[in-house]
């Protein structure tokens, strides 16, 4: 792989996760990234945050006391500044011009590549990223196939296929379980803390 990569992670992280955390580690390591930056969404473009969700400045917060324990990571703002939706490909126009001869590879899950075709500007946007999507080992193994070949086919993507125990779960799993009291084996525990003090999702 380019010594001269970036890792971009991109989400409403509501919350971040240590699911989040493991992809971002295996991504690292197994692309050599110098860095992974994780990039929480402002208004997140293809759906509206549940009622009740913490404000973007919580959830930016969150995410940067998430990477403390990664010492690759940055957490940056550019997309919570940023009036109106956020669109994953004016901040990967923005990240050209700060590595201009760099690689970025877009980190992602199983479900988000799925339905990359539908991204605003998607065709456009795969000329810009190598796409690293993070699979639990098997996990879906054709539908990835079908969808790799298309989007080289369709959009001249570059995907590279990353296997990992990536844990099972989601943000809006974590979220019920912790309406329930429950949940907290899925978050750094710094994180639990904020949450808890804050009163978030209760």
């Amino acid at each position: 792989m380019s010594k001269n990569a970036i890792g971009v992670m991109g989400g409403s992280f509501n919350p971040i996760h240590k699911g989040h955390i493991s992809a971002a580690r295996y991504a690292q390591k197994t692309l050599n990234l110098s860095k992974v930056f994780f990039i929480p969404a402002g208004i997140p473009p293809h759906k509206a945050l549940p009622e009740g969700s913490p404000s973007a400045l919580q959830r930016l917060e969150m995410t940067k006391i998430a990477v403390r324990e990664l010492p690759f990571a940055e957490v940056l703002d550019i997309e919570i500044k940023r009036h109106g939706k956020s669109y994953t490909i004016d901040t990967i126009y923005e990240l050209k011009k700060r590595y201009a001869d760099t690689d970025i590879y877009f980190i992602m899950g199983t479900d988000m590549f799925l339905s990359f075709e539908k991204w605003y500007r998607a065709d456009e946007l795969s000329r810009l990223i190598k796409i690293a999507v993070v699979r639990r080992r098997g996990q879906e193994t054709e539908k990835i196939r079908e969808k790799t070949y298309e989007y080289q086919k369709e959009l001249s993507a570059d995907v590279i296929i990353i296997d990992s125990p990536v844990l099972e779960i989601s943000s809006t799993e974590i979220r019920e379980q912790l309406r329930l009291g429950k949940g907290e084996e899925w978050l750094p525990g710094d994180v639990l803390t904020y949450i808890e003090r804050n009163k978030l999702y209760f």
